[in-house]
């Protein structure tokens, strides 16, 4: 009898405990028609079973994805939306294609494939690969994660970001805004808002025109340990496209700097590899606040190769402090504005 008593004693002390703590049991879901219903819920431990996935046009037009984020914001559209708070997704070994031909699905306005809303969610473990060519360009524009709320984390993503117009050119014949040759249809990597956010653990490999990893209206954002990679080319192939009828060919290689490509350079087809902006909207709590810059970056433990400009914080407010980073094969370097550049390291290879 005292050994049953003992066991039940043990026992309540146990769920006293989990209670406590508010730990959750692990839900283990076997497709992403089941995890559906769970990204919207709060306190949820969510495992998804180990496999390769895909969303395409058709998964969107039949009504199984794609969400409004916000009615102020009209000019874009989540397909994978995390609104709840306190949980944790488990993607390790999960792989998630991303049709390209969703990119032009949801009509005239920006696709954003992941994005969180929510507080205090964990996403971790996940490869997100857009299938497709790098000149599938969308009706718009494209961001692979979009993170909002405050206290997400972004742990151990992969990403392989596919798909603009134009993309062999990088900036040679506009950046997007005023002034451009041509019409830019940009597609960024990852992007971070809302309040004490953090990405880390991260590969993001860019292979489309624009930012890989930028900040808008976020407050103390962390990125740490990640590796960032975009890609170069040589000069001398867009003057070898003479007489191709290419873009290129048809401008005449006149840049919006008014000289023409010149011979013997390396330049990147991407934007920034870490960028802020001094405007932005967000959604923290449910509301949504517009024109706040970012303030307050940390940039830690992390490699960025072959973009435009490696680490560029000049646009955000506050206090910047970037530690440990290298910067390899970049047009530039390290823009840090007002803050600290600490043991951290760059090439001159190109730019």
């Amino acid at each position: 009898m005292k050994t049953l008593y003992h066991i039940f004693g043990v026992a309540w002390a146990i769920a006293f405990i989990l209670a406590a703590n508010n730990v959750q049991a692990q839900t283990v879901v076997n497709s992403l028609e089941e995890l559906k219903p769970l990204m919207a819920k709060d306190n949820v431990n969510v495992k998804v079973a180990p496999g390769t996935y895909s969303i395409t046009k058709e998964d969107f037009w039949n009504g199984n994805w794609g969400y409004i984020v916000h009615p102020e914001i009209t000019y874009a559209m989540a397909l994978m939306l995390f609104e709840g708070s306190n949980s944790t997704y488990d993607f390790t070994d999960v792989t998630i294609k991303m049709n390209t031909d969703l990119f032009t699905a949801f009509g005239d306005v920006d696709l954003w494939e992941v994005q969180v809303i929510g507080n205090n969610n964990v996403l971790k473990g996940l490869t997100i690969i857009d299938d497709g060519s790098v000149d599938d360009a969308p009706t718009r524009g494209v961001c692979n994660v979009v993170i909002d709320g405050k206290q997400n984390v972004i742990d151990g993503f992969h990403v392989t970001a596919k798909g603009s117009f134009p993309y062999a050119y990088g900036d040679m014949f506009g950046k997007g805004g005023g002034g451009n040759f041509v019409n830019h249809k940009k597609h960024s990597g990852i992007l971070i808002r809302g309040e004490d956010n953090t990405l880390k653990n991260t590969t993001l490999i860019q292979r489309a025109y624009g930012h890989c990893v930028f900040m808008q209206a976020a407050v103390r954002p962390t990125i740490d340990g990640c590796y960032i990679e975009g890609e170069m080319r040589s000069t001398d192939e867009v003057l070898a496209e003479a007489g191709t009828g290419s873009i290129a060919d048809v401008l005449d290689m006149e840049t919006v700097w008014g000289y023409k490509v010149p011979p013997g350079y390396m330049y990147a087809l991407c934007e920034e590899g870490i960028r802020s902006y001094n405007a932005g909207e967000t959604i923290v709590d449910g509301k949504y606040i517009k024109s706040r810059g970012a303030s307050d970056i940390t940039v830690l433990n992390s490699t960025v190769k072959n973009v435009r400009g490696g680490v560029s914080l000049r646009l955000a407010s506050g206090n910047q402090y970037v530690e440990n980073v290298t910067l390899l094969g970049c047009e530039f370097g390290f823009s840090p504005g007002f803050g600290t550049v600490v043991n951290c390291r760059a090439d001159a290879a190109y730019g």
